[in-house]
């Protein structure tokens, strides 16, 4: 049957996005409804700890009770400044809970900052951690809670009464801001929950989903991939986007959301990728999508992508693209109860097709900004025509609707400039760079390399040149990480357009050679030293690059640091890792760690292996390694163990290691059995064997173990950055064992196989880490459950001597 006209002109209009919800419910009364449909689900983990959504609500509440007696109320504004952690979701939950606003604040953050946005804000509580620098809090006049310090066990856990409704604040965000300071966005209940509407009949968060969170709390798209997560029964997984894979366990993640930039790092790294092959759902945005990305993604994943939009003043994200079955790189539709309106210099529409500004209206508009009534009514208008909701936000998007109604984003119409998915304003890089003394005038700019991927640039006038590492460490006092711009350029003069107004284009490009920098040029001397110059000379765009030169002086950044990484590897994979790159560096520091071993050798024989059943490798190769399986171990067990050991006189770690020995003489048929074990010194190990042929009990491999772990002589002591000399043969590991926090940070690809020991108090925790880029995950598993039942049967039968 032919499509009629009217067919055709119903299908190119808007579709209306006009949704009726309960607009009354705040968030944390939609995860109370949660709990109450999966109690016994696990609603968070994070390494080895994870709570059920039952058992978050209790420790919530607990806090929440805390937190009304010190006064907490409807729009109270309560600062959370915690690393990524359970106690980080557990304290957000707790303020919504109470009545309060949390104000998320990176520990990363200049002390300078973090100073401002408390004062700023005029919040009298701050939740944090003990451990936190305290130094900028000196002037801080509010009351501090330790979160891993005061104890809320004694609270009572059910939930609190309502207070307030869904017109009171949920979060402040503080973006970068366009008068030299950051400001506080006021976002509340009601345009969150509207945004969780809006997300959730596009993107399928189904509450058999796993979703990794990799995004910093202060970043207003963390929401997504927490509370809203938490009101569908979504398990969430939390992870540092710059070690995803050391991480997630045993979880297999079918969502993910981050930046195209920290997409682009993630794809570097080849540990990644079986996760990323894995996802179900990609959710990309806070920058321009490039389409190359787009393609490679394609080719990896069969994940429905999606392209988001939208400022923090309108709540996260105001528009969805799918992009799984096209190429056509739009913004989409706005969500639920949001309306595009493209305007021109006059405030008129222009006609189809034609690029204006992008304002927004809808139930998703922010209050306005924290005390600051001059700037939110620059930005948050009443228009001269009728809208929903009564104002619009002018982002100072420019866009285009399309003929069939999607937009397309077209830049700025002002300096504002989008770094790793971060908001910047450039005049606060300007403001702090220009109180430099010395320093009479300045600009900042921002570029893109030869990949696409932006930069910062900064120009000044003066009457000298400065070392680039003095201008970063003065701006590092005042401004982020992500704000500090990676080249500095002393000029003439700052070039004016005829009206006196700074003129950014005639602003000339940064030259490829060697920056101004603190140490001379010092060309590389060794192989090693070469290349890795080569390599950072390629990543930063540099002709030039010394063996003293700080690869962040370059313009180095944690995203290049990681592009670098992936580079580095191929070279160098078994000696390095991540956290290296940022203690070595300079080339001729990290050349002499790489070559560290070649100093202290260890002779191949002296490093025996054991042979594992050919059952034990797969035939399938997969991309990284993580920790995949954990036991937390009852106080039962503990108990047991504890009173075994103390009536034969061992340590714990006898029995780990005698048991492991045991296990794996059994499985593999050996008699002699060597394991590795790492002690406090995380730089050494002890070779210790164990003959089953000459121990014909468990009691005298214990004894043994003991005593060889109070005599061994220093010859039997190996340099771990040896192992990365060692030769692996077919069918070969070499098992071991030491502190969970030591096992995580090993290159696990040398011994294959590790056992990680955690003991807190009476809470023992077992964890199995392993290669799976080279064995079969369920002979592992059965593995370490053999392990365990072993240390249960043992400590039972020999618990008297």
């Amino acid at each position: 049957m032919p499509v009629s006209n009217d067919q055709i002109i119903g299908m190119m209009e808007p579709k209306d996005k006009s949704r009726n919800y309960p607009k009354e419910k705040t968030v944390h009364a939609l995860f109370e409804e949660q709990v109450e449909r999966t109690p016994n689900k696990i609603a968070i983990e994070f390494k080895s700890g994870s709570l059920t959504y039952k058992e978050l609500n209790a420790e919530a509440n607990r806090l929440a009770r805390v937190l009304r007696r010190t006064g907490v109320e409807p729009d109270s504004v309560i600062a959370l400044m915690v690393e990524k952690s359970l106690d980080m979701v557990v304290a957000i939950m707790a303020i919504l809970k109470a009545g309060g606003a949390f104000l998320p604040i990176d520990p990363q953050f200049p002390a300078s900052r973090i100073d401002y946005m408390l004062r700023d804000s005029n919040t009298k509580l701050l939740l944090t951690h003990s451990y936190m620098k305290a130094d900028f809090l000196v002037s801080f006049d509010g009351e501090i809670l330790h979160l891993d310090k005061d104890s809320f066990i004694e609270e009572e856990d059910s939930n609190l009464s309502y207070i307030g409704t869904s017109s009171n604040l949920f979060d402040v965000i503080y973006t970068s801001g366009s008068t030299g300071k950051p400001k506080g966005v006021m976002i509340e209940h009601r345009s969150v929950h509207n945004f969780i509407i809006g997300m959730t009949e596009i993107i399928p968060f189904e509450s058999d989903y796993t979703i990794i969170s990799l995004t910093t709390m202060s970043f207003d798209i963390f929401i997504l991939e927490t509370l809203l997560p938490l009101t569908r029964g979504l398990k969430i997984v939390l992870a540092d986007p710059r070690n995803v894979h050391s991480h997630i366990g045993n979880n297999r993640i079918d969502m993910l959301q981050t930046t195209p930039s920290t997409m682009i790092l993630m794809l570097n790294d080849a540990a990644n990728m079986e996760m990323i092959a894995h996802l179900r759902i990609v959710m990309l945005g806070g920058e321009p999508f490039p389409p190359a990305l787009l393609d490679k993604l394609k080719k990896i994943t069969h994940a429905r992508i999606f392209n988001m939009y939208g400022p923090t003043e309108t709540t996260i994200w105001s528009s969805v693209k799918e992009l799984t079955s096209t190429n056509e790189m739009t913004i989409g539709h706005p969500i639920a109860n949001t309306q595009f309106h493209i305007l021109d210099n006059n405030g008129c529409p222009p006609t189809v097709g034609e690029i204006g500004e992008l304002y927004i209206s809808g139930d998703g508009v922010a209050r306005g900004y924290l005390n600051k009534p001059d700037l939110t009514g620059e930005r948050f208008i009443t228009p001269s025509f009728d809208i929903k909701g009564g104002k619009l936000y002018r982002t100072g998007d420019l866009g285009r609707k399309n003929d069939d109604g999607e937009f397309t984003f077209h830049g700025r119409a002002d300096n504002q400039v989008k770094i790793r998915g971060f908001r910047i304003e450039l005049v606060e890089i300007e403001d702090q760079l220009g109180k430099f003394p010395g320093i009479r005038e300045c600009a900042v700019i921002a570029k893109a390399n030869e990949s696409g991927a932006k930069y910062l640039a900064a120009y000044y006038v003066s009457d000298k040149p400065y070392e680039a590492s003095l201008l970063i460490r003065h701006l590092a006092e005042f401004i982020p990480e992500y704000m500090i711009p990676g080249f500095y350029l002393q000029i003439d003069t700052i070039p004016r357009t005829p009206n006196g107004k700074l003129d950014r284009r005639s602003l000339p490009d940064p030259d490829s050679s060697r920056p101004m920098l603190e140490t001379s040029y010092v060309s590389p001397a060794t192989a090693i030293e070469q290349k890795l110059a080569d390599i950072w000379g390629q990543v930063l765009g540099l002709n030039l690059v010394g063996i003293h030169d700080n690869f962040f002086e370059l313009g180095g950044n944690s995203i290049l640091l990681s592009v670098m990484f992936a580079e580095v590897q191929k070279h160098f994979y078994d000696r390095l890792t991540l956290p290296d790159l940022f203690s070595y560096s300079t080339v001729a520091k990290l050349a002499a760690f790489i070559s560290k071993d070649t100093e202290h050798s260890i002779s191949v024989q002296h490093i025996n292996g054991v042979t594992f059943p050919a059952a034990y490798f797969s035939s399938v190769s997969s991309a990284g390694d993580h920790p995949v399986f954990s036991y937390i171990m009852d106080e039962s067990i503990v108990a047991a163990l504890l009173e075994f050991c103390s009536l034969n006189k061992y340590d714990s770690i006898d029995v780990f290691v005698g048991t492991l020995a045991f296990v794996l003489a059994e499985e593999c048929a050996h008699k002699n059995i060597e394991i590795k074990i790492i002690g406090q010194d995380s730089d050494y190990i002890l070779a210790l064997q164990t003959d089953f042929g000459t121990l014909n009990n468990m009691a005298g491999v214990f004894a043994h173990i003991h005593r060889t772990l109070r005599t061994a002589s220093k010859e039997c002591i190996l340099q771990l950055n040896g192992m990365s000399r060692v030769i692996h043969r077919d069918g070969q590991l070499f098992p071991l064992i030491g502190d969970c926090d030591h096992i995580r940070n090993i290159d696990i690809r040398i011994f294959g196989l590790a056992i990680g020991v955690k003991i807190e108090g009476n809470q023992w925790e077992l964890m199995l880490r392993y290669d799976n880029g080279r064995l079969e995950n369920q002979k592992v598993k059965d593995l370490f459950s053999t392990y365990i039942r072993a240390l249960k049967t043992i400590t039972h039968i020999y618990k008297k001597g």
